[in-house]
């Protein structure tokens, strides 16, 4: 019984050694990614205008349906905040 048990524990070391080797192989084939967005790059304000207009969207469709709700002020008047934009 334990040489049956030596035996099943070898084969399970030579499958995952077996599927290491897959892994690396895909690995190598794949292209490498070269580029990116940087920050303080050209394209930075651009993506965070467009990603802030959807998400301003998103929440002013939220507060229309009431399921979030501003911060109001304490002057009485009707300004109420539901999000700020702004970049350092």
């Amino acid at each position: 019984m334990e040489q049956n048990h030596s035996r099943k524990s070898e084969n399970a070391k030579a499958n995952a050694l077996n599927q290491l080797d897959d892994l690396e192989e895909i690995q190598e084939q794949r292209s490498p990614v070269e580029g990116g967005l940087r920050q303080g790059g050209p394209l930075s304000p651009f993506l965070f205008i467009l990603v802030m207009e959807g998400m301003g969207n998103l929440i002013n469709t939220a507060k229309a349906k009431d399921c979030i709700r501003g911060l109001h002020n304490r002057a009485g008047n009707n300004l109420e905040i539901t999000h700020l934009q702004m970049t350092p």
